[in-house]
C-alpha cells in the first residue's frame, strides 16, 4: 500500500501537507530523520503513517501520558491498533498487553520516556520486532530547549537495541543549536533535515502593556469573533479568569488545568471544541494534541518562559488558515517575576537532597526498596507534615524528577483491577449464604473470563450500573469479599501519585548531576531574558524577531503586528494631532481613568498616547493624579 492510499483509507485525507509525504518517504527509505514544523502542520501524521505501512511494530516516545492517551484513543477510532504503556499500569496488565504486542495486535507503542529506564520494559521490547522509533516533542531531548527533560535522554541508549531501525525526531519549537543538540543526542545518523518557516502569514502577534488586565482581557475577548484560549500560569488564575470572562462578557467559558479529574477535562474540552465562541482559560496543561482548527485568538494572561513556549501556544491559532491573532498582556511586575524564575526553580542542592529524604520518608520507603513502586502523593499533606515550602518543595521534586529519581503524576487516574484467588466450592458457599456478594462475583466472573487466572482491569463504575448499585456500595463489597479471601481488589488510585523508579539510596551516596542542574538554571536564565527581550521590543516586526531567533532567513516586515501597526500609526498620527484627540475626549468626559482613556485610543500606539499625556501635564493643560486624567 502506498502512503497516500493510507492517508485515505484511514484519515480520509485527499493529499499530504507541505513537507509531510517527504518526511514519510525519508521513514520509510530507512533515513534517520530530524523534522521541525509548525503546530497545526500535521506532525503526528509523519509517524503515524509510516508505521501503517512498515512491517513490525513502531515506538512512539511521547511527554505527556494525557497527550498519548489522547493519540490512542483517536487512533483505535480509526481502527488502527495502537497501545499506550506508562506508569499508571500494574505489572500484570503491563504483561498482558505486551503478550498482545508480542503477538502483532498493535502496530503502534506509545510510551512516555521513563518508560525507557525499566530494565522490564528493554528485556520485553528486545524480544519484538521493532521497526521505527517516532520522538515526538523532539526538543525535551536537549539542554538548550524550553522544556528539558532529561529522561529523553534514554532514547539513544534504546534505540543501540535496535541499529538499524530509523529513528524520526520531530518538534514545533527549536533554535538552530536546539536541532542541533537533538540530532547529536539522539545519536541521529546523517539525518535527513526537514525544517518549515515558523512564519505563520494569517497569525499576527501583538504585545500590549497594560495596567489593567481585566479591562484588556474583557475587550479583546469581545472583539475576538470566535473561539478563544486564554492562557495562565496558575490553576487558581484560570478559575479566576474564566468567572471574569463570564461576567464580564457573557462569553461561553471553560476551565482546564492538570488538577481536574480526567472526567472534568474531558468536560471542558469538548464543550470548548464544539462551540464557535467559547473561551477556554488554561495552564500549559492545555497544550499539545489541541485540535480545533477556528481557534482565531490566543491570548497570554501571563508570560511565557521562552519564546518557545510562546510560539508552540499562539500557533494553536488560525490552524484553519483564516485570520488569526495572538496577544499578549503585561506589567512591570510580570517582567520582574519571569527574571526570577532561574532562582525559584532551581533551589540550593542541599534544599534538593533534603526534600528526596523527605519523600523517601513520606512514602514509606526503606532504604535499597522501592523500585518501579507506586504511591498515593499528596502534596500539601507532605509540605505540611515536614513544614515546607511549597514553591521550592515543587521545584526540588521537578529536578528530582529530571534526574530521573522518580515520576510524579499530578492527577492519575489508574486501573481498577480484580484477581479471584478462591475455588469454585467457595464460590457456590458464597452463592447459598452471601446473598448481596454473590452477584458481585456472578458479574464479575460472567464479564471477565480472565479474572479467575490473572489480574484484570476492571470498569468499576460499569459494574455498578449493571449491578445497580452505587460505586460506593460496589466498592464495599469488593474489600469484605477480599477480606473473605474470594478475590484481591486493587482499587485505583485517584488523584496524585508518585513513580518511584529507583531502590531508596542512602543520604550520603545520593549524587545529583549539579553541572547538568547549572547548565539547566542558565539555559532558562538565558530563555527568559530573551523572552523579556522580545515582549519590550517594541521596534523591531515580530515575524521577523522569531525568524532570525529560530536561526531561519530574515524576512519582511508582516505589516500586521503591535510593531508594524505602530510605525503605520506613526506615519498617521502627528504630535500634534495625537494632542488634540487627547484633548477632545478629555474634554468630552473628564474625569477619566488612565485605562479607559488609553482604551479609547487603542487605534494610536499605546507610548506615543503616553508621551502626549506626559507633554500635556507639562504644559500644566491636564492632571494625572491617582491613575486619573482631568483638567
Amino acid at each position: 500500500m502506498n502512503v497516500l492510499t493510507t492517508l485515505q483509507q484511514y484519515w480520509g485525507y485527499s493529499g499530504f501537507r507541505p513537507m509531510q509525504e517527504e518526511i514519510i518517504q525519508s521513514v520509510l527509505a530507512g533515513r534517520d530523520v530530524f523534522a521541525m514544523l509548525p503546530t497545526g502542520a500535521g506532525k503526528s501524521l509523519c509517524y503515524q503513517v509510516p508505521a501503517m505501512n512498515i512491517e513490525g511494530i513502531t515506538i512512539v516516545v511521547s511527554p505527556l501520558i494525557a497527550l498519548i492517551e489522547d493519540q490512542v484513543q483517536a487512533l483505535n477510532k480509526r481502527n488502527i491498533p495502537a497501545v499506550s504503556i506508562h506508569s499508571g499500569l500494574d505489572r500484570l496488565l503491563l504483561a498482558q498487553l505486551m503478550d498482545e504486542v508480542a503477538d502483532g495486535r498493535y502496530k503502534l507503542v506509545y510510551v512516555a520516556p521513563e518508560r525507557l529506564q525499566s530494565e522490564t520494559f528493554r528485556e520485553l521490547m528486545i524480544q519484538l520486532p521493532v521497526q521505527f522509533i517516532a520522538v515526538d516533542e523532539a526538543h525535551c531531548i536537549s539542554q538548550w530547549g524550553h522544556d528539558f527533560r532529561p529522561a529523553y535522554r534514554n532514547i539513544a541508549e534504546f534505540r543501540e537495541l535496535f541499529p538499524r531501525v530509523p529513528v524520526l525526531a520531530i518538534t514545533a519549537s527549536a533554535t538552530a543549536a536546539v536541532q542541533e543538540d537533538i540530532c547529536k543526542q539522539l545519536k541521529l545518523h546523517q539525518p535527513q533535515t526537514f525544517t518549515q518557516s515558523v512564519i505563520r502569514p494569517n497569525l499576527s502577534y501583538h504585545i500590549d502593556y497594560t495596567e489593567n488586565k481585566p479591562v484588556a482581557l474583557t475587550e479583546a475577548l469581545v472583539t475576538a469573533g470566535g473561539s478563544s484560549i486564554v492562557y495562565c500560569k496558575t490553576r487558581k488564575r484560570t478559575v479566576e479568569c474564566m468567572q471574569m470572562v463570564k461576567d464580564r462578557t457573557g462569553l461561553p467559558a471553560y476551565h482546564y488545568h492538570a488538577g481536574m479529574r480526567k472526567m472534568e477535562k474531558d468536560f471542558a474540552y469538548h464543550q470548548w471544541l464544539e462551540k464557535t465562541d467559547a473561551v477556554m482559560t488554561a495552564t500549559t496543561a492545555f497544550g499539545m494534541g489541541i485540535d480545533k482548527p477556528d481557534v482565531r485568538l490566543v491570548l497570554h494572561y501571563d508570560l511565557p518562559t521562552s519564546i518557545e513556549q510562546y510560539y508552540q501556544e499562539v500557533g494553536r491559532a488560525g490552524r484553519d488558515g483564516e485570520a488569526a491573532r495572538g496577544q499578549l498582556f503585561y506589567h512591570t511586575t510580570d517582567i520582574n517575576y519571569l527574571l526570577d524564575l532561574p532562582e525559584i526553580q532551581f533551589p540550593p542542592i542541599s534544599q534538593v537532597k533534603a526534600v528526596y529524604q523527605h519523600l523517601s520518608d513520606y512514602l514509606g520507603i526503606h532504604l535499597h526498596t522501592g523500585n518501579e513502586q507506586v504511591f498515593a502523593f499528596d502534596i500539601t499533606e507532605f509540605v505540611t507534615r515536614f513544614k515546607l515550602d511549597m514553591v521550592t518543595t515543587v521545584s526540588s521534586i521537578k529536578i528530582l524528577e529530571r534526574e530521573g529519581f522518580m515520576e510524579w503524576n499530578e492527577n492519575a487516574q489508574t486501573q481498577y483491577t480484580i484477581r479471584f484467588t478462591t475455588d469454585r466450592d467457595t464460590i457456590n458457599y458464597l452463592e447459598k449464604n452471601y446473598k448481596t456478594l454473590y452477584p458481585v462475583v456472578e458479574t464479575l466472573l460472567r464479564h471477565y473470563g480472565s479474572i479467575y487466572n490473572f489480574e484484570t482491569a476492571v470498569p468499576i463504575f460499569k459494574v455498578a450500573k449493571a449491578l445497580n448499585i452505587d460505586k460506593t456500595i460496589l466498592e464495599d463489597r469488593l474489600w469484605q469479599l477480599q477480606d473473605l479471601g474470594v478475590l484481591e481488589y486493587k482499587p485505583a488510585i485517584v488523584g496524585s501519585y508518585m513513580l518511584w523508579l529507583h531502590n531508596r539510596i542512602p543520604f550520603p551516596y545520593l549524587n545529583l548531576n549539579e553541572p547538568a542542574i547549572r547548565k539547566m538554571k542558565a539555559a532558562l536564565s538565558r530563555q527568559v531574558q530573551e523572552m523579556a527581550d522580545f515582549i519590550q521590543n517594541e521596534e523591531t516586526c515580530r515575524n521577523r524577531l522569531l525568524s532570525v531567533y529560530f536561526g531561519q532567513e530574515d524576512v519582511a516586515d508582516c505589516g500586521q503586528c503591535d510593531n508594524c501597526q505602530k510605525h503605520r500609526s506613526e506615519e498617521v498620527h502627528t504630535n500634534a494631532s495625537i494632542n488634540n484627540t487627547l484633548l477632545e475626549v478629555l474634554k468630552r468626559e473628564a474625569p477619566l481613568p488612565l485605562s479607559d482613556l488609553l482604551q479609547q485610543l487603542r487605534h494610536i500606539h499605546r507610548e506615543q498616547v503616553i508621551q502626549a499625556l506626559r507633554t500635556l501635564v507639562a504644559d500644566g493643560k491636564v492632571r494625572h493624579e491617582g491613575g486619573i486624567i482631568s483638567f
